[in-house]
C-alpha cells in the first residue's frame, strides 16, 4: 500500500507539475465557460437539475444516514471523472490523428472519514475531508503506439477539467491508460453502452 501510494505520489506531482506549465505555455485571452444547475434535497437525498434538462439523484446508503435511493455523491464525483476524462480522450485523440474506441475504467478512491466526523464542530479537523487518493486503469481501444498512448493519458489528465480539480484539491490521481487487450470480445458491453447513450438521445 506504501509503495503504491509514494509511486502514485511521484505521478500525481508530475501531473501537478504539468498542468501548472502547460497554463503558462497556453496563458491567452480567458474562454469562459458557466454551469447553471438547481437542486433540491430531503434529507440526504438530492435531486439536482441541469440548465440543459438532465436530472442527477445522490444519496447515502442506510448504514450513514440515508435511503440508499441513489449513488453517493462521492461516486457521482468518480463517474464525473470517467465522463470527462472519455469525453476529453475523444478531442485529443482526434487532435492526434489516431482512432479510439471503447474505454474501461476501474477506479478506487479513498479518504480518511476523520476529516467529516470528527469533533467537535468548530474544531479543526484532524485531515482533509477531500479524496485522498484517486487510483485506476483506462483500458483503452485505439490503434496508438505506446508512445502516442503516453500522450494521450498526460493530455487527458492534464485537459480534463474534473481531473484538474481533483488534483487542485490535493488528491493524488494515478489513472494509467493501457491497451486493451486484442483478443477480449467486447460486443456485449458496447452494445449495452450504444444502448444507453442511443436511448439518452431519443
Amino acid at each position: 500500500m506504501l509503495w503504491r501510494l509514494s509511486k502514485a505520489l511521484q505521478r500525481g506531482s508530475y501531473y501537478a507539475s504539468h498542468q501548472q506549465s502547460r497554463w503558462v505555455s497556453t496563458l491567452s485571452a480567458p474562454q469562459t465557460k458557466t454551469y447553471h444547475l438547481q437542486a433540491v434535497s430531503s434529507g440526504s437525498c438530492c435531486v439536482s437539475s441541469t440548465e440543459s434538462g438532465h436530472a442527477v439523484t445522490s444519496d447515502l446508503p442506510r448504514v450513514s444516514g440515508g435511503s440508499d435511493t441513489a449513488a453517493e455523491p462521492v461516486y457521482l464525483l468518480l463517474a464525473a471523472l470517467c465522463g470527462c476524462e472519455a469525453a476529453t480522450a475523444q478531442f485529443v485523440a482526434y487532435k492526434m490523428k489516431i482512432s479510439l474506441g471503447d474505454i474501461r475504467f476501474k477506479l478506487e478512491a479513498t479518504r480518511d472519514q476523520r476529516g467529516a466526523l470528527s469533533l467537535p464542530l468548530g474544531s479543526d479537523i484532524p485531515v482533509p475531508s477531500r479524496l485522498q487518493l484517486v487510483t485506476g486503469t483506462a483500458m483503452v481501444e485505439s490503434d496508438a503506439t505506446d508512445t502516442q498512448l503516453a500522450e494521450l493519458e498526460r493530455e487527458v489528465h492534464v485537459r480534463c477539467p474534473v481531473a484538474n480539480m481533483l488534483v487542485a484539491s490535493g488528491a493524488v490521481l494515478d489513472v494509467r491508460f493501457e491497451r486493451e487487450p486484442a483478443q477480449r470480445s467486447n460486443i456485449s458491453s458496447k452494445s449495452s453502452v450504444e444502448d444507453i447513450c442511443l436511448k439518452a438521445l431519443i
